[in-house]
């Protein structure tokens, strides 16, 4: 037997204590995270406001009113059933991103090494009941379809669009493809964009038809003191708000650090755009690159980050022999900057690094990493 089918069958054994963890915790917790989309669901059935900070704090719904619509037959259920079925979709959303990876020639051992070091984001994602993994599981379904079929797939394209609107920043993925693609799709993409509407009218009647209310719960709720206490500033704009907040631009800080991230976001990533190896390659690296810029990430947003770091190690491991435990070690530790620097796991070390938005870092050096193996394995073709 050799070293590498040794590595391989570990991996494998890890990955399946790690889906049995998982399993066994969905039926155990109790995480109060999916509270907030079992609300939402019942507010929406029942014509009920979407959008109160006052009466949910912290809890309130901030996402997009359409989504609401997704959530109502959740609020049918009891919430301890219902609750359970929504951990349970995201592990099957985890299973499914492993097997699609596998497809495209991810090797068990690439697997276990990225895989493995995000139990921590699993754990937190499954046990609070939060969207990250079933959104990352939509998203990249509907850009495989839509990519691989090159035709009007409306059913790709909802779920593509509706699981990168539901966190609005997300939708900067949407860099990553092609302009062709899009811009044949122009009809499919508008009449979904209507439909969303259309769904979003219960929610907004309920609220007096006030669309501004749900910007304004969305902006109350990235200021609210108490997302900071539980780590949820992870993202650049984080780092560049005090700095704005010394300037004439204090009253608007936050909305304009986001901005400014986000045009800095798109200028790099075009430029690094032509150095992808595929579409798909790109959308995964700009939908990692979006929790960079959004101004409200969370520790299990990176789930969305997993793929994008499995790619990475993968080439790395595939690359020449010249350096490439070089390549591989910087690239464990983008991954590492990414899942395992935190306060819980360093302590005062881990506070620090993570107000220097050590996890945005850890994605922007993977994104780097992707594209210089892309160039040496596009050189290593036409020598």
């Amino acid at each position: 037997m050799t070293v590498e089918n040794s590595f391989s069958k570990i991996s494998f054994l890890l990955i399946v204590v790690l889906f049995l963890t998982l399993t066994i915790n969905a039926f155990r917790a109790n995480g109060d995270d999916f509270q907030v989309f079992y609300q939402a669901g019942t507010h929406y059935r029942m014509g009920e406001p979407l959008y109160q900070i006052q009466r949910d704090g912290a809890k309130c719904f901030k996402y997009p009113p359409y989504i609401a619509f997704f959530l109502a037959p959740f609020s049918i259920l009891p919430f301890s059933i219902a609750q359970l079925l929504w951990r349970l979709l995201s592990i099957a959303s985890l299973l499914w991103i492993t097997r699609f990876l596998l497809r495209h020639n991810l090797s068990w051992k690439a697997l276990g090494l990225s895989l493995i070091p995000f139990w921590g984001v699993w754990m937190n994602t499954v046990v609070s009941g939060q969207s990250s993994l079933i959104l990352t599981a939509l998203s990249i379904w509907g850009v495989s379809q839509i990519l691989a079929r090159h035709s009007k797939n409306s059913i790709a394209w909802l779920s593509l669009l509706s699981s990168l609107s539901m966190k609005l920043f997300h939708l900067f993925a949407l860099i990553g493809l092609p302009k062709q693609v899009i811009s044949k799709q122009i009809k499919v993409i508008s009449i979904l964009i209507f439909i969303m509407g259309v769904l979003s009218l219960p929610a907004l009647i309920g609220y007096n038809f006030q669309l501004g209310s749900f910007f304004r719960a969305y902006l109350e709720s990235m200021q609210n003191p108490s997302s900071v206490t539980v780590g949820g500033h992870y993202g650049f704009p984080a780092l560049l708000t005090p700095i704005l907040k010394k300037t004439i631009l204090s009253p608007v800080a936050m909305e304009s650090s986001t901005l400014l991230i986000a045009a800095i976001g798109i200028i790099f990533f075009l430029k690094l755009k032509p150095r992808f190896e595929s579409p798909l390659e790109a959308f995964i690296s700009a939908l990692a690159l979006s929790l960079c810029i959004h101004p409200l990430t969370f520790h299990y947003s990176f789930a969305s980050a997993f793929p994008l770091a499995a790619i990475t190690l993968q080439k790395a491991l595939d690359s020449s022999s010249n350096r490439r435990n070089f390549r591989i070690g910087f690239t464990l530790m983008g991954v590492a900057m990414i899942t395992l620097v935190h306060e819980k796991s360093l302590g005062e070390l881990g506070h620090v690094l993570s107000n220097l938005k050590i996890k945005s870092w850890g994605v922007v050096i993977l994104i780097l990493i992707l594209t210089q193996l892309n160039q040496l394995r596009l050189r290593s073709k036409t020598t």
